[in-house]
């Protein structure tokens, strides 16, 4: 629960967004947008005048459509598909970001562990349940001796943030023996996640988002001064230098080349609260089309060699 700490860091004046978020009238917005386009009509006029020909205007062309192509990368690509916690703003913006990802290139780890998190309630009927099994077992077998840990969210229920655990988790003065039981499962998952080095998360689409103990799971996990922190400079996750394995079960074909695209907010969320907690290495798995065998379509042998076959394609770190 970071609600508190982020709205007091959006409300100081060291941050840096306020300025563009406070222009909110409508009327401001399109004379804005309106010089900016007259802007480009009179440049691109005076230099076609100066240097008419059929050969400049081609160039002009092409470097617009360019320029253009460059910051729908820059505004919208890199936010929705690469990292969700960049938010373009300028030019300098984007060398920053590229700067410090650079900068923040962790060494291979040597002695790496391994988090798997089952999601399905199912368990001999899971399907996502085989292949985190598959994935962990392939780790294994490149790091031997590791250790594993395992969190099963689908038969070990996560209490749900309350009142107490608000007040525990937002205090600054020393937790009382109450308060420090409130949040001991909150503590023992975020040392789960700070231990490990590698998370395979195994997440079944309910209603196309994530099932309810996930987002539990999230709401003890997702803490100020532990997970991300607050400050002049922005916010930060602290969960950096891992990566992150996501295999999603689903009824029917949700990936981008779908038509059921636009119902899938199972990958935009994780990515948006992944990442915000400082987790932008990650990898997505569709074990898609689950449906044939829940409705007697195919068998589930046939289904699972299948899709067994695909997921050992996933790369192992």
């Amino acid at each position: 629960m970071v609600d508190r700490a982020r709205a007091s860091f959006y409300d100081s004046p060291f941050n840096p967004r306020r300025t563009a978020m406070n222009l909110k009238n409508r009327t401001l917005i399109k004379i804005k947008g309106f010089l900016f386009f007259f802007l480009g009509i009179l440049s691109a006029s005076l230099l076609l005048t100066r240097t008419l020909s059929v050969y400049s205007a081609v160039l002009l062309l092409v470097a617009i459509w360019s320029f253009c192509r460059f910051y729908y990368f820059a505004f919208y690509v890199l936010h929705n598909y690469v990292d969700p916690m960049f938010n373009y703003s300028s030019l300098s913006s984007l060398v920053a970001y590229f700067l410090k990802k650079k900068q923040a290139a962790a060494p291979p780890v040597e002695n790496p562990t391994l988090l798997v998190i089952d999601c399905s309630p199912r368990v001999k009927a899971s399907i996502s349940r085989v292949l985190t099994n598959d994935f962990a077992e392939a780790w294994k077998s490149k790091h031997p001796g590791r250790p594993v840990i395992h969190r099963d969210l689908g038969t070990q229920s996560l209490p749900y943030v309350t009142e107490a655990w608000i007040e525990a988790t937002s205090s600054s003065a020393p937790l009382t023996p109450e308060q420090k039981a409130e949040v001991a499962v909150s503590d023992e998952l975020i040392r789960e996640l700070k231990t490990a080095d590698h998370y395979v998360i195994a997440i079944p689409m309910y209603n196309f988002t994530v099932p309810a103990n996930f987002k539990a799971y999230i709401d003890q996990i997702a803490r100020a001064g532990e997970t991300v922190t607050f400050s002049a400079t922005g916010v930060e996750g602290q969960l950096k230098n891992k990566r992150v394995t996501i295999i999603i079960s689903c009824g029917d074909r949700y990936t981008d080349d779908s038509i059921m695209a636009p119902c899938n907010f199972v990958q935009s969320y994780l990515r948006t609260i992944l990442g915000f907690l400082g987790l932008t290495d990650i990898r997505f798995f569709f074990a898609d089309r689950v449906g044939e065998v829940t409705f007697g379509q195919r068998t589930r042998e046939n289904y699972l060699n299948e899709i067994r076959e695909k997921a050992r394609e996933l790369e192992i770190p």
